[in-house]
């Protein structure tokens, strides 16, 4: 018995795919991989104040900023996590990468970000992912 199904059409645009990198566990990064991920972190957050004009012409009808700013905050707190652990260098635990990709987020606005992707040892199973706005 079919209860539904649902069909999403999703349009991704891959804009490119690092080099698979040894992973220490899904909470090491190395220091100018960090650094990097603070560094667009930054960007994504000059960009929201340059469109809200430091919060003084804040819109919530406006889904663009609404969108990048929840992307943010998942970031953060994902980052948040990873600088807490960032000295706990475990064994390898397999492979890591990432991808830059444009989409289309649920309000219909285009968007830019980089995924994360911590495979297990074969390189067969991912074990966790991580995205990351890009403004």
């Amino acid at each position: 018995m079919v209860v539904g199904l649902f069909f999403v059409h999703i349009n991704v645009k891959i804009m490119g795919v690092s080099e698979s990198d040894s992973a220490f566990g899904t909470g090491y990064l190395a220091h100018e991989e960090k650094r990097a991920m603070m560094a667009t972190m930054q960007k994504v957050t000059e960009q929201i104040m340059s469109r809200t004009q430091n919060m003084t012409a804040f819109d919530s009808n406006d889904s663009y900023v609404i969108g990048l700013a929840e992307r943010q905050m998942r970031a953060n707190a994902d980052l948040r996590e990873i600088l807490y652990n960032c000295d706990k260098k475990g064994e390898w635990s397999g492979w890591k990468g990432k991808i830059d990709y444009e989409a289309h987020d649920g309000h219909g606005q285009d968007y830019r970000a980089e995924r994360w992707f911590f495979l297990d040892k074969d390189g067969k199973a991912i074990f966790k992912t991580i995205e990351f706005p890009l403004p």
